[in-house]
């Protein structure tokens, strides 16, 4: 099976500091009920949906009905942004065990949202 979850071609020149430094920015202005993750889980939220192809597929993803198949997609590029920081791999791996557990709740929003099923094949 191939990976439809990628990171982009430039993911390599990913800076980082300049995240966590916007992150930082972020939550100083943010009030602190309304922090709901650690810093190095919104890195990975960041890196996710800033700088791979995740907004653009991940709906399709869940029209296929296959729970390992999503599950191993997340878990890939997961990986893939674990390797950019190996001190991201315990956020990542809080990351995949949090969509993990929203699943059946992500699916049902996704009965709302319109776009087309993959042809996996």
């Amino acid at each position: 099976m191939k990976n439809i979850l990628q990171l982009n071609s430039n993911a390599q020149h990913i800076d980082l500091n300049k995240i966590k430094k916007s992150i930082e920015i972020k939550q100083k202005y943010r009030p602190d009920q309304k922090k709901y993750f650690e810093e190095d889980q919104e890195v990975v939220y960041m890196i996710l949906h800033e700088f791979s192809n995740y907004d653009e597929v991940i709906w399709s993803l869940y029209k296929t009905n296959n729970r390992k198949l999503i599950h191993n997609q997340l878990q890939f590029i997961l990986v893939e942004i674990s390797k950019l920081d190996p001190s991201l791999t315990w956020a990542c791996m809080k990351v995949l065990k949090r969509y993990k557990d929203k699943y059946n709740q992500r699916k049902l929003r996704n009965s709302f949202v319109n776009t087309p099923s993959l042809a996996l094949g």
